[in-house]
């Protein structure tokens, strides 16, 4: 809206769009806790998963663990009242990019000085 309309408006507009800017500013904080929960889940799956696999010599890919976190993840959203599949979807993506990242640090190197 421009904000030659915007002096124009009658009391009730006004209000809501108010209201509007509001919900809009609880939304960008939301999604700024999202990002920084997701940096958290990162660092340790970056910092302490990835390199313990590693170390063990174990896969990159743990089907069960995926399926017990997509299964426990989709229960919780719909107790909550989050539309069905929704956050399966989105620990699936999670997943599929901490596997991505796993699978290039359990890559045998290809550097011919990392083996001296």
């Amino acid at each position: 809206m421009q904000a030659h309309e915007l002096n124009n408006q009658n009391p009730d507009e006004a209000a809501a769009l108010q209201r509007l800017g509001e919900a809009r500013e609880a939304i960008g904080e939301i999604t700024l806790a999202m990002v920084m929960l997701l940096e958290q889940r990162f660092s340790i799956t970056r910092e302490q998963v990835g390199p313990i696999k590693k170390e063990l010599g174990l896969p990159a890919v743990d089907e069960a663990r995926e399926q017990e976190l997509v299964a426990m993840a989709d229960a919780l959203g719909e107790e909550r009242g989050l539309p069905k599949g929704l956050m399966a979807d989105i620990t699936r993506s999670i997943i599929t990019y901490v596997v991505e990242e796993h699978q290039q640090l359990l890559a045998p190197s290809t550097d011919p000085l990392a083996a001296s």
